[in-house]
């Protein structure tokens, strides 16, 4: 799919999670990698893909090799593809086809890695299982209706942005947890990746704005694999999906 039909379809696709109702949608399709190691790990990691990519894709581009010649961690990729985010069943069958199938195994940290699409998924899941999650990987996420990051902007940044009460759109209820960070509230970990030239670069600007600035990594470049596979070995040099826990900004 090329890379300029993105912005238009993610954001038709993400704008009916606050229109549609929700609808039957079969079990996540997923693939375990098991650590190397022979004792079960204590660590997971959940990899989320982007719009016209599949779970699997990480593996295709390294990322599961890498991330486990490094920690001793178990990976599940996860095809957590756009028929969910339309069907606005995602986070029930991440809870079902995922966390309940983890917490039976007893791991005590869990992480996401999220690109685009997944990236927003990630936050999501981070935004209703949040004593599930213990850290998030977001590669150039996408963060929702351009008019909500439009309204932060203009505030002067998301600590002066002054959300309303009530009821909101789905994208201003994101950003209104993610404003939990600087007010010390619990939230996962974040590490931020994307190329200085992405097209969601200044909504990444935004969130990077309650993310440590040793968590934040770019990459001359846009949207494309070809930057983040290299971020993703500076993000694991960095010491992220950690075996100790990561504590979160504002605490």
């Amino acid at each position: 799919m090329p890379r300029s039909s993105l912005p238009v379809l993610v954001f038709a696709l993400l704008a009916v999670i606050g229109a549609c109702k929700a609808s039957s949608v079969q079990a996540l399709t997923s693939t375990k990698h098991p650590a190397a190691e022979r004792a079960p790990s204590r660590i997971l990691v959940l990899m989320f893909p982007g719009v016209g990519d599949e779970g699997e894709t990480y593996v295709d581009h390294g990322f599961v090799q890498l991330l486990q010649a490094v920690r001793e961690v178990d990976v599940v990729t996860v095809d957590a593809h756009r028929q969910y985010f339309a069907g606005r069943t995602l986070l029930a069958r991440v809870e079902k086809d995922v966390l309940v199938p983890a917490r039976r195994r007893g791991y005590t940290r869990i992480w996401i890695v999220g690109i685009s699409m997944g990236g927003v998924g990630a936050l999501l899941t981070a935004r209703h299982f949040e004593n599930d999650i213990d850290g998030l990987i977001l590669f150039a996420p996408y963060l929702g209706h351009a008019g909500v990051i439009a309204r932060i902007e203009r505030a002067g940044g998301l600590r002066k942005w002054k959300p309303r009460r009530g009821k909101v759109s789905w994208s201003a209820d994101l950003w209104r947890w993610i404003r939990g960070y600087p007010e010390g509230k619990h939230r996962p970990a974040i590490y931020l990746a994307s190329g200085t030239d992405d097209m969601w670069a200044k909504a990444h600007r935004l969130l990077g704005e309650i993310v440590p600035p040793d968590h934040i990594f770019s990459a001359p470049g846009g949207h494309a694999w070809t930057v983040w596979s290299p971020l993703w070995t500076r993000l694991l040099d960095a010491g992220a999906v950690a075996d100790s826990p990561v504590a979160p900004p504002g605490e």
